[in-house]
């Protein structure tokens, strides 16, 4: 599965924040320097090269946002329980579909809570004569979802009713 989102997001912060000190000494060095050779003074208020600070903030701010995108659509991806894109949902359905004695799917929702684990709800209409029969059902479908990648899942049985 994929890293834990938590280690990713404080990877990222920690490599942020070296370079973001390396930017603020860089830009220190421009205005120190510059300022030095040609005012004479490190810290001259008509300097352009004052603009080192800002300019490395900026520069920073942007890598932030690119390097954290990635981070933020998985954890949006997860937030909103959109489906897991390597489970196939239409051939999932097709083969419940195909379970002797399963006549119909009412509800299928496929979905994750963390990046690593799959989870399946599924209410079913089968023509059922006892208990056994149900739990056969059942069996089967958490055997297909399971060939899916999915982890955990809830599968209802209604009986059908002539």
């Amino acid at each position: 599965g994929k890293r834990n989102m938590n280690i990713r997001g404080a990877m990222i912060h920690a490599i942020g924040d070296c370079l973001q000190s390396l930017g603020v000494m860089l830009a220190a060095a421009i205005i120190w320097g510059f300022n030095k050779g040609l005012y004479g003074d490190e810290s001259d208020a008509r300097s352009l090269f004052n603009l080192a600070d800002p300019g490395c903030s900026v520069v920073f701010a942007v890598i932030t946002i690119f390097t954290t995108k990635g981070l933020a659509r998985d954890i949006f991806y997860i937030l909103m329980e959109g489906q897991p894109p390597q489970v196939m949902v239409g051939d999932l359905k097709e083969s419940i579909l195909h379970v002797d004695g399963v006549k119909s799917i009412s509800e299928m929702h496929v979905f994750s809570l963390n990046p690593n684990d799959i989870i399946l709800t599924v209410r079913v209409t089968a023509l059922v004569d006892s208990v056994n029969a149900s739990t056969s059902i059942r069996s089967k479908i958490r055997r297909l979802a399971s060939k899916q990648g999915i982890d955990h899942a809830t599968i209802e049985v209604h009986p059908l009713t002539a």
